[in-house]
């Protein structure tokens, strides 16, 4: 998911029709299955004519994953002595005392080979997610100013989610050049995918589109938002649906071909970041899901000392710190994780999708930004995406104030971002096992007050001084849910199957030991799908 996404969006496909509003979510209109007190007619048009649908991989793609993969191996095997050498050092096995000893054991942290199989494990079961903005394209003169990607009009009328190419083909977004892309310099130099045919680099025909990456970021930090820097609705992907079509790399490559890839000297390059180009060698850092050990240095090394601002203070942390931070997010109890700021929730790594992301297969669940949609006309049209699709839908805090476009300049006061709910109502709808103990009556009752309770001060206009941190407390208890740690849900399918975990009443909530951070507790639950994990149309 490059981080300098310069491309803008058209609305709809080849032009044909135009759909205009305001700044706000709330001034969408679309159908609201859920009240009967309000009043939405559907103005989304339809997709008309739809684009071809590409198979699930190309010819292209199985090239490059075959060797991406293979060379994952060798890369990542020649990569252990050296990780270990590294958790080994008295400098990591002190800072990990000094930051971790409330939930990571002592024989963990003084064990490197224990530590790299941790992470190993935990890396196997993050959250594959994609984040794009629910709000629909404003056009003025003709010209988009939306950042480039879907938005909820597209995407809850696709067969699939379509790549940023794909979306210039069908003229959803502007025509960019391919040779001032750090997207097609990462995906051809790094992913050694075919080169573009058309003018100026760019796709000369619908399969060369296809062809290309849908980006994902790796979750490991449990940012409840999933990449929020990238927009109000997060896609997260069933790793079963894209293990064998996924390439990873230590962070955002457009990232680093901005600022590090000398070879392309027509890119932009990225101001106030103080990145340490040293420590990752492009094209020799690309992993698969399986296979990635060699991701974890170049990860740690390559955020040395990066500015996060203008007026931000440069922080020379150094790896080991840097490791520290890293565990601290993915490991701790999830009410009691390290708060971070918009530098950390960068530090993801990329994870990229060789292929067509087809719904409703390849998700896992939707989350949605409860401040910016939350009790909205948009909120409404991404429950009614998730239930004929049968996703379960979850609400999370993050930023806690309304977000229009791009969250990334929100992102500058350091905060948990560890807060989710269920969506009850979408919930009784999906194939969930356990679905109606888990929203019984009362909660989904009082889940629908709060929904319109937040729907009325939209209308009145009094969204910007709503506290939502407050606002996000009324929602029921028991509808909170965190993310699948490493060891969860084992009992229940795994994770593969299931799409959170929530603490139940009598729980205090902070497992202080392993087994119960592992879930295995009566006071832990999975909240898991069925037999299938979606329910087809």
């Amino acid at each position: 998911m490059p981080f300098c996404n310069t491309y803008t969006q058209g609305v709809l496909w080849a032009g044909v029709f135009h759909l205009v509003v305001g700044e706000n979510p709330e001034n969408v209109q679309v159908h609201n299955p859920h009240s009967e007190n309000q009043s939405f007619q559907t103005t989304l048009p339809p997709i008309l004519p739809p684009p071809p649908l590409p198979p699930r991989t190309t010819a292209a793609q199985d090239l490059a994953i075959e060797h991406g993969m293979s060379t994952a191996k060798y890369h990542s095997s020649i990569a252990e002595a050296a990780v270990k050498e590294f958790l080994a050092s008295s400098e990591v096995q002190e800072e990990l005392t000094r930051c971790c000893s409330d939930f990571l054991p002592q024989p963990m942290r003084t064990n490197a080979g224990a530590l790299l199989q941790r992470l190993r494990d935990e890396m196997k079961v993050v959250e594959l997610v994609h984040n794009f903005n629910a709000k629909v394209d404003v056009q003025v003169n003709g010209t988009s100013h939306s950042p480039g990607d879907v938005n909820l009009t597209i995407a809850a009328q696709a067969d699939y989610l379509y790549n940023v190419w794909e979306l210039q083909v069908m003229g959803y977004m502007h025509n960019s050049g391919g040779d001032t892309s750090p997207e097609d310099s990462a995906e051809t130099g790094m992913f050694g995918l075919p080169e573009f045919t058309g003018a100026n680099n760019t796709p000369a025909t619908w399969k060369e589109a296809t062809d290309r990456v849908t980006y994902m970021a790796v979750n490991s930090r449990r940012i409840d938002m999933g990449n929020a820097i990238f927009g109000d609705i997060s896609v997260v992907f069933s790793r079963r649906a894209v293990r064998n079509m996924t390439l990873m790399a230590p962070a955002d490559t457009g990232l680093w071909e901005m600022s590090c890839n000398s070879s392309w000297p027509r890119l932009p390059r990225v101001e106030g970041r103080a990145l340490n180009c040293s420590g990752w060698s492009g094209a020799l850092a690309i992993a698969s899901l399986e296979d990635f050990d060699h991701l974890f240095l170049p990860a740690l090394r390559f955020w040395n000392g990066t500015l996060v601002g203008a007026n931000q203070t440069a922080r020379h942390t150094g790896p080991v710190v840097e490791l520290a931070n890293f565990v601290q997010r993915m490991m701790a109890p999830w009410d009691h994780v390290l708060s971070v700021e918009r530098t950390e929730v960068l530090k993801y790594w990329e994870a990229n999708i060789l292929g067509a992301a087809k719904f409703p297969d390849t998700v896992q669940f939707i989350i949605g930004h409860f401040p910016t949609l939350f009790g909205s006309a948009l909120g409404d049209a991404l429950r009614e995406w998730c239930e004929r699709r049968g996703w379960v839908l979850v609400w999370a805090l993050g930023v806690p104030r309304p977000v229009h476009g791009s969250m990334d300049d929100h992102w500058t006061t350091p905060l948990p971002y560890n807060r989710r709910v269920l969506d009850a109502v979408v919930l009784r709808r999906v194939a969930v096992v356990n679905a109606t103990e888990i929203a019984s009556e009362s909660a989904v009752d009082a889940f629908s007050q709060q929904w319109e309770e937040v729907s009325r001060t939209r209308a009145a206009g009094s969204a910007p001084q709503v506290n939502w941190t407050h606002a996000f407390a009324k929602l029921p208890p028991v509808l909170a849910v965190e993310p699948i740690t490493a060891g969860d849900c084992a009992e229940v399918g795994g994770p593969d199957q299931c799409v959170g975990v929530r603490t139940l009443p009598g729980g205090d909530g902070h497992r202080a030991s392993t087994e119960q951070r592992l879930g295995r507790t009566p006071s832990r639950q999975c909240v898991c799908y069925g037999d299938s994990p979606n329910v087809d149309e």
